[in-house]
């Protein structure tokens, strides 16, 4: 009984922990160490996409952003989700970002039976912190595909066709620009093919916000 009395005591007076390599963070470092910090020192990620322009992506798929996302995909409330949202709602401040809507890419059934789901929770949080909402709108899957990783370009392109529809609310007229949010940016199939759905209910741009980009897009 002691001991559970105490315990979020000793938690709090505990030495802090770098969430995204977890060694002990030295005084005056505040939610990563210096070597992490230096990984975030790098410029946005910019790219177009055939309809899915811009896509902006906090850094590449490697380093301290990569290793964060890891364990917040699988784990919910990592200790680097708050980080983690922090740095999206900072690229979408910086990044010459235009009011529009805000979606999360919808997850695979897979995702769904977990529970968890990163995306959304970086969604979410935006939504909250802009006071842009979803605009009125939302994405679905729809039938059952192979998982993405693994595939190739052409090949992920082929599994994501008509692979998601696309809604908005009755008597509300679509948002003019949406930007989709998701974790990982590899070929931008899912990206495009949830553009595809939104343009097909009158949606005319949609954007992505990521954290991070695989260097190869084919």
């Amino acid at each position: 009984m002691l001991r559970s009395a105490f315990y979020p005591l000793l938690t709090a007076l505990a030495q802090p922990t770098c969430p995204a390599c977890d060694q002990a963070l030295a005084f005056g470092e505040a939610d990563l160490c210096g070597e992490c910090l230096a990984d975030l020192s790098a410029p946005e990620l910019r790219i177009n996409l055939l309809s899915v322009a811009p896509v902006l992506a906090i850094t590449g798929h490697e380093g301290a952003v990569r290793r964060m996302l890891v364990r917040a995909k699988e784990e919910a409330g990592a200790p680097g989700e708050v980080v983690l949202k922090r740095l999206l709602f900072d690229l979408l401040q910086t990044g010459s970002v235009v009011r529009g809507a805000i979606l999360a890419v919808p997850p695979s059934k897979y995702r769904i039976w977990r529970g968890h789901y990163l995306a959304a929770i970086l969604a979410e949080h935006l939504r909250s912190k802009t006071g842009w909402g979803g605009g009125g709108c939302f994405l679905r899957r729809r039938g059952w595909r192979r998982q993405q990783s693994g595939l190739g370009g052409a090949d992920r392109r082929t599994n994501l066709a008509n692979s998601f529809i696309a809604f908005k609310y009755f008597g509300i007229p679509p948002p003019r620009r949406v930007w989709l949010v998701d974790d990982v940016c590899t070929t931008g199939s899912t990206l495009q093919a949830c553009a595809t759905a939104l343009h097909e209910i009158g949606v005319e741009q949609v954007g992505a916000l990521v954290l991070t980009r695989v260097e190869s897009l084919s």
